[in-house]
C-alpha cells in the first residue's frame, strides 16, 4: 500500500503484510452463544514512517495502514437471542 504525500517523491510505501484473524463461536444453550477471537495473531505492523515524512512527529507509523498500528488484540463476545 503506498500513502500519498504532498509530492511524488514524498509517497510512502508501507508494506506488504498478511495479518491473520481468528474466533470460535460456542453455542452453550438454544438462543446463547460465546466467541473468542484474536485480531493480528503474528503482531504485524506497517513499517515505520521516515523521520523526514513524519508530519505529526508524535506517531511512527502510517496512518493510512489497512489493519492499524495497535498490534495483535483478543476479545470475548457473549451473544443472546430469543
Amino acid at each position: 500500500m503506498t500513502q500519498p504525500g504532498t509530492t511524488a517523491p514524498n509517497d510512502l510505501f508501507t508494506g506488504d503484510k498478511t495479518v491473520v484473524d481468528l474466533s470460535g463461536r460456542l453455542q452453550i444453550v438454544d438462543g446463547v452463544a460465546l466467541t473468542v477471537g484474536v485480531d493480528n495473531v503474528f503482531d504485524e505492523y506497517p513499517d515505520f514512517t521516515p523521520a523526514a515524512l513524519n508530519s505529526n512527529g508524535v506517531l511512527g507509523f502510517p496512518f493510512y495502514s489497512p489493519f492499524g498500528f495497535n498490534g495483535r488484540y483478543g476479545y470475548a463476545r457473549l451473544s443472546v437471542s430469543w
